[in-house]
């Protein structure tokens, strides 16, 4: 009886032995693979119909990514939408400058029944810069509507109005170019939006990753505006100032926050790009985009908004490229902040 129970004891250990030798095997195999792939591999593939990208690719206005696959269902959506950039094709007026400048202003902007407030808006950030700070900044003008009649002759009328702005390279108008969304009346109803609601936000955040992915690698930081803001006088060196403070205090942080009204004034660096637009687009039938930022500033770790105060931009906008919506978030908050 002694024996059988000491054979099965012997047994059991060598069984043990044997078990810890493969797991220790399979540990050493993962660990020199994981180090293989992260040391030598020139490329990054995400499969899945996500993306391809290289990352030996020129920091130039020649940067493409390349869509593995186009969302024409509602099933595709479950992995978010593909999209192309071909930044010179893309680029209608301007040009891209031979160095990287300091802040690209992104400014998406569509036809509003009956009104503009886009001109407005230029004059405010024109204004109240001076030429040698111009040379710091980029302002990159999407014209996210898809009447091509409306892009064509607002882009010309801008261009002779403000022709030594692109010629400077400070100003930018560009569209997308042969891009195929994806059919939005097939999309999901979330917050029990209605579907034209649904659609509206859902295109907005397919445009605000067109915005950057066109933005990477133009300027060391990109700040998301809007087509009907005004600026306040020095704003540029408040916010160079901001993020000159902040980066001293050494506080880990993805996004600062130079306006308290959703996606506006919400500053990024030019590395954090490719990841936010990833991101939009994996979720952006779900969320709307400011929704979305949030998320993602949790999972970047920076659980508490850095806000500039007061608000450098006031929302001055009624009228919504949203038919029938209204905004009236115009002036308290910034006066609020200021008084």
């Amino acid at each position: 009886m002694k024996c059988s129970k000491r054979k099965y004891c012997h047994i059991c250990g060598e069984t043990l032995i044997k078990g810890a030798i493969i797991f220790l095997m399979l540990q050493i195999t993962v660990i020199f693979t994981y180090l293989y792939l992260t040391v030598n591999s020139t490329k990054v593939f995400k499969d899945g119909n996500y993306y391809k990208l290289f990352q030996n690719v020129p920091l130039s206005n020649e940067t493409k990514i390349e869509c593995l696959g186009e969302a024409k269902t509602q099933s595709d959506t479950a992995v978010g939408f593909q999209l192309k950039v071909n930044r010179d094709a893309a680029l209608i007026y301007g040009h891209f400058r031979k160095t990287k400048s300091f802040l690209t202003i992104g400014i998406p902007t569509m036809q509003r029944p009956g009104i503009s407030y886009l001109e407005k808006t230029l004059e405010s950030l024109i204004m109240f810069t001076s030429d040698q700070e111009r040379l710091e900044i980029v302002i990159a003008l999407y014209m996210a509507d898809g009447n091509q009649t409306w892009v064509n002759y607002t882009a010309n009328d801008l261009q002779k109005k403000y022709q030594k702005y692109f010629d400077s390279g400070f100003l930018h108008i560009f569209h997308y170019h042969e891009q195929t969304f994806p059919d939005f009346n097939s999309l999901s109803r979330t917050f029990n939006d209605a579907t034209e609601r649904v659609t509206w936000r859902s295109k907005q955040n397919i445009d605000y990753a067109y915005m950057f992915m066109y933005s990477q690698n133009i300027s060391e930081y990109y700040i998301q505006l809007e087509d009907d803001i005004q600026a306040i006088p020095n704003y540029f060196n408040k916010i160079k100032s901001f993020i000159s403070t902040t980066n001293k205090k050494r506080v880990k942080w993805f996004c600062l926050d130079f306006c308290s009204l959703g996606f506006v004034g919400k500053l990024v660096r030019n590395d954090e790009l490719l990841v936010l637009a990833k991101f939009l687009l994996m979720f952006y039938n779900d969320q709307p985009g400011d929704n979305l930022l949030g998320y993602l500033k949790h999972i970047k770790t920076q659980f508490k908004d850095i806000r500039h105060k007061p608000s450098l931009f006031q929302h001055v906008g009624v009228i919504s490229s949203l038919r029938g919506k209204r905004q009236f978030l115009q002036k308290w908050y910034i006066e609020k902040e200021i008084f």
